[in-house]
């Protein structure tokens, strides 16, 4: 996947981030607030899905060839004239 934009992403460095973030917070979470955990939470959430999306991204590059899929406007044509 070399000449993927989201290859110059390093997903696996976030992703191993929030591993590593989580493992933190696991050991702490008797000594965390109710507010404190719901702001981790809120923080780290769209981090998870982002991070979730983006490996569906890769595998899909990964997985589909040329033709397999329709371009925007062939997508967009094809359902005028459905």
């Amino acid at each position: 996947m070399p000449n993927s934009p989201h290859s110059q992403f390093p997903m696996k460095d976030v992703e191993n981030k929030i591993q590593h973030m989580m493992s933190v917070l696991s050991d702490r979470l008797d000594l965390l607030s109710d507010d404190n955990l719901e702001f981790i939470r809120a923080t780290l959430e769209p981090l998870y899905q982002d991070v979730r999306v983006f490996q569906a991204i890769e595998e899909a590059e990964n997985n589909f060839n040329p033709g397999d899929t329709l371009t925007r406007d062939e997508a967009i044509e094809y359902l005028l004239y459905m």
